[in-house]
């Protein structure tokens, strides 16, 4: 009898648009190696967490914390800085995947005071398609870093 296994995204699916919150978003993949990844944010940030609290948080709860305190962030900044136009034929499920890897780099690079509106910000200036976007990008990731280095060290 041959087993049958649910691909990663119909297991994101089961996972994520039970959330009212989520059921609106636009989160398309372009693989089942994304949604793995994905997934793998959510297995993470449920790791994380349960080492600060006093129980065992379910897979559910782990991916509605995921979803309000690591995804909306980064999302909030996509849009605040309108990425989505700068990267046309993007869903924001793949930005928030892009940056976050990009986020991810700029930490091991710069230290973990990088903000995901940074990320956002060098993402769209190194990754935009148009010039002019890029412009605004850099201009805007200065501001952002004066900013950073001006933030003491604790």
């Amino acid at each position: 009898m041959m087993k049958t296994t649910k691909s990663k995204a119909h297991l994101f699916d089961e996972l994520i648009r039970g959330n009212l919150e989520f059921r609106d978003e636009d989160f398309v993949l372009g693989s089942e190696s994304e949604y793995a990844e994905v997934l793998n944010h959510i297995q993470e940030h449920k790791y994380y967490t349960n080492k600060t609290i006093p129980f065992e948080m379910s897979y559910p709860d782990a991916a509605y914390a995921w979803f309000e305190e690591v995804y909306e962030p980064v999302t909030l900044a996509i849009d605040t800085h309108r990425l989505v136009k700068a990267m046309p034929g993007s869903s924001r499920g793949e930005l928030y995947l892009w940056v976050s890897r990009h986020w991810h780099f700029l930490k091991e690079r710069m230290g973990q005071g990088v903000s995901a509106d940074y990320a956002v910000l060098n993402f769209g200036r190194r990754f935009s398609r148009d010039i002019r976007h890029r412009t605004i990008f850099f201009l805007l990731e200065i501001k952002a870093y004066l900013r950073l280095k001006s933030i003491p060290s604790t």
